[in-house]
């Protein structure tokens, strides 16, 4: 297994991938790894101070009433490459930084996407395809009107 981790403020897409694809060319040209069987890309999102079926369009009901707290939902979404796991938690806590750091609470947006690969050919495209299924996941959990107050930058 060999892992890329980017831990704390999320320096955009452009940045970690370019971090993502100098290294695996250099595992490439050192011969350590010669096949690949799957690749994972997963975003594990904290919000905080936010009830995430407030803001998402997501919903989990029981009979007619809704369950909004301390709810942990988890699904699969194949698609045509691989899967999808997308795993939400309202009333989440989070220690950022360690054990010195900062507490926060809110909700998880945890989305992992597997894609079956074979060879490094293709290496970069399959990981460009799993964020675009990362990013399309995303955006359809929030409503609009909350993704608004994000800023995001597309």
């Amino acid at each position: 297994m060999f892992s890329i981790s980017q831990v704390g403020e999320y320096v955009g897409w452009d940045l970690f991938s370019d971090k993502i694809f100098s290294t695996l060319n250099q595992v490439r040209k050192s011969g350590v790894i010669v096949n690949i069987e799957r690749i994972g890309l997963r975003y594990i999102n904290i919000l905080e101070g936010v009830n995430l079926f407030e803001n998402s369009n997501l919903t989990v009901s029981l009979k007619d009433k809704a369950l909004a707290r301390k709810t942990n939902v988890t699904t699969e979404i194949p698609f045509d490459k691989g899967v999808s796991k997308i795993m939400v938690t309202s009333d989440a806590e989070a220690q950022l930084g360690g054990d010195n750091g900062r507490k926060i609470c809110g909700s998880v947006i945890d989305i992992d996407v597997s894609i079956n690969t074979g060879t490094f050919d293709d290496l970069q495209e399959d990981i460009e395809y799993a964020h675009t299924v990362e990013k399309e996941a995303f955006f359809s959990i929030l409503k609009d009107e909350y993704i608004k107050t994000l800023n995001p930058e597309y």
